[in-house]
């Protein structure tokens, strides 16, 4: 037998955590937002109650309680659009 050195095991998430610092980003909802043009960080920034100046931020830079009001004004924000996602400009008048 040899006496070869063994690699410790990663687990499933630091695989993750290691693809998302290739990114450099923190996780799959940062990239999203990262990825997001001015405009529609904009609308949901200010519907989340934000400063301007969160809108060009990457998320990894949102403290908790930010990352927690953008979350839910996006949430909010699915839930009565997707109402109006069915209609036609015929029924929108």
């Amino acid at each position: 037998m040899s006496s070869a050195a063994t690699l410790p095991v990663k687990t499933q998430q630091q695989y993750i955590d290691d693809l998302y610092a290739l990114f450099d980003t923190s996780s799959y909802g940062a990239i999203l937002w990262d990825k997001l043009d001015r405009e529609t960080r904009t609308c949901f920034c200010k519907f989340a109650g934000l400063t301007m100046s969160h809108i060009d931020l990457p998320l990894k830079q949102y403290n908790e309680l930010d990352r927690h009001k953008l979350l839910k004004a996006i949430k909010s924000l699915e839930q009565v659009t997707k109402t109006f996602n069915k209609l036609s400009l015929s029924e929108f008048k």
